[in-house]
């Protein structure tokens, strides 16, 4: 089974949008496999595109939600990892874009793609 070119836009916009689900249907067969071997964006790229909307829009409140989140906390950013309210994992920064590659590198590894240059 062969996927369809993942147009790199597609999965930009999937990976920033947390939508990457929609690309295993439209793309993949629903195969994680499939995505993975077929991912091809890497975080520089991925970064890139980001900025021009302002990486403070990834920035969620306290209790929105679960998984890897980056978080404004009172010396700069964090990114945590929180389930059942519960939060088992934290980095600090105090510079924007480090904490954003940071939450983009553990949010890719936690849907097992590749993290690219």
């Amino acid at each position: 089974m062969r996927a369809m070119e993942i147009p790199r836009e597609a999965q930009i916009n999937a990976i920033l949008n947390q939508s990457v689900s929609d690309l295993l249907q439209q793309y993949c067969f629903g195969s994680w496999l499939v995505l993975r071997k077929n991912w091809t964006v890497g975080m520089n790229e991925i970064v890139c595109a980001a900025k021009p909307g302002g990486l403070a829009r990834f920035v969620r409140k306290p209790g929105a939600g679960e998984g890897f989140l980056l978080l404004e906390d009172g010396n700069g950013y964090a990114v945590c990892y929180i389930e059942r309210g519960q939060v088992s994992e934290r980095r600090h920064f105090t510079d924007l874009e480090a904490a954003f590659r940071c939450w983009l590198e553990k949010t890719m590894q936690s849907m097992t793609l590749p993290v690219l240059p």
